[in-house]
Parts: C-alpha cells; structure tokens; sequence
C-alpha cells in the first residue's frame, strides 16, 4: 500500500473511534512504548505532538521528560515544508505553529 492511502486509511480508523476508545487506545500504546528496552536505554527521542485527531502521545511526552531524556519534536521550516527537529522542554513550552500545529515557542 502506498504511503499516502496507508496514512489516510489509519487516519480515518483512528477518527471512527470514540473519545473514550481513543483515550483507552493512547494510555495503551504509551504504555507499551515506555516499557520498551529502546525507549528505556535511549537519552533522546524524536516524538510528535499530537493534533485532536491523532493518537494522544502526550503521556509519551511527558514520561520521557520525567526520565531525563532530550525530547525532541518536528517543526515545520519557515518557508518551506520541511520538518526540523526541535527540543521541548516541555508541554507548557509549545505554541501554535505553521498550520496550528503546537510547537516549542523557542523556534
């Protein structure tokens, strides 16, 4: 399947669910990623903040900053729509960037 139709397919998989399924699913896949040995032994991790329609991965945000790691996250280039990696110190450091989307206010 090409990169696009499997983007837009998991994207409309994840909008049908409920708030609440949404929520379960989120705590479920933080869950598992904080207990994986990669995760655990890693100084710095590429992550995204998510939009309302997205997997809420902010509990992955914050459990990786509690833990010592270098949280990065991608911010869109001015002029351009290349993503570059931005540090986040954290969630109370992000803004709405290009196209709304949060990012460190320190870019």
């Amino acid at each position: 399947m090409e990169k696009r139709a499997a983007r837009k397919q998991i994207a409309q998989r994840v909008a049908a669910l409920s708030a609440e399924e949404r929520k379960r699913r989120s705590a479920a896949a933080v869950r598992r990623v904080t207990e994986l040995p990669e995760f655990q032994q890693a100084h710095c991790v590429l992550l995204f903040v998510p939009m309302d329609d997205e997997l809420d991965v902010t509990g992955l945000i914050e459990a990786a900053l509690r833990m010592g790691k270098r949280v990065c996250v991608p911010v869109c280039a001015k002029g351009d729509r290349r993503l570059i990696p931005a540090r986040l110190d954290g969630l109370e450091a992000l803004a709405p960037g290009a196209y709304g989307i949060l990012e460190p206010k320190t870019v």
